[in-house]
């Protein structure tokens, strides 16, 4: 019962509720496999990230097979910037559910922090057959699309596409995606809307106070006013663009 209720609490949101209720369940039953990775999980929401990997690694220890539990331990890892380790989970992950979308998007940004953006690209776009409504992915394949500084893996109507859409699934409440947005517009040469959305971002970003988003998108904002496309060079620099927050 404390199990359930955990797991209740936490779909909710009601994250420290939820981990009273997981760790009364495992002092009942240590050896509960979904127990130990929900609270992983919880854990992990509240930025308890070796903790959360202790229970993960009990859970998978418990139970191989879990496939949530491999893909969430390659997120702990991933946070303690451990890419290689990070990216062998999310592929046993799929391994054991080849249709886990969630997994298919993670490795993807795993990937991109290793450099290797093509096979991110199509990981992207693994995510996408699995969940079309997966915003998340729509918004970085998107980002990859449009600022990519290699030329034959950009498509800017393609990412102009991805772009409206993860806004649109957003309700236009996320200024990354709004930013993305704008950087896909600059790359397809419709710099009027490209200026208009970037603008927006900020916009977005300066209402939710957030500082770090708002000097993000600056630049973006400058290049598309110059009538210039954005490249990301951390795409060829073995660093993930931070575009789904």
């Amino acid at each position: 019962a404390h199990s359930s209720r955990g797991l209740a609490l936490l779909q909710k949101g009601r994250v420290e509720e939820a981990v009273t209720h997981l760790q009364k369940a495992l002092e009942v039953r240590p050896r509960d496999a979904e127990a130990q990775g929900n609270l992983g999980a919880a854990l992990l929401r509240k930025g308890q990230v070796d903790e959360a990997i202790i229970h993960f690694q009990m859970a998978l220890e418990i139970r191989p097979g879990y496939a949530e539990a491999q893909h969430n331990l390659g997120t702990a890892l991933l946070r303690k910037g451990e890419v290689e380790q990070s990216v062998a989970h999310f592929q046993k992950a799929l391994e054991l559910r080849p249709n886990f979308g969630e997994a298919a998007y993670s490795l993807s940004n795993a990937l991109l922090q290793r450099g290797q953006v093509r096979e991110a690209v199509a990981g992207f776009q693994r995510a996408l057959e699995i969940r079309p409504d997966f915003a998340e992915a729509q918004n970085n394949l998107a980002w990859v699309l449009a600022t990519c500084p290699d030329a034959s893996i950009r498509n800017g109507a393609r990412a102009v596409e991805l772009a409206e859409q993860a806004d649109r699934l957003s309700g236009g409440s996320n200024a990354m995606f709004v930013g993305t947005l704008a950087a896909a517009y600059a790359e397809a040469g419709r710099f009027p809307e490209a200026v208009a959305a970037s603008q927006r971002a900020l916009q977005v970003a300066e209402a939710q106070t957030n500082a770090a988003q708002v000097n993000e998108l600056r630049p973006l904002l400058s290049r598309c006013q110059a009538g210039s496309p954005f490249r990301d060079t951390g795409l060829t620099n073995s660093a993930a663009p931070a575009r789904s927050h």
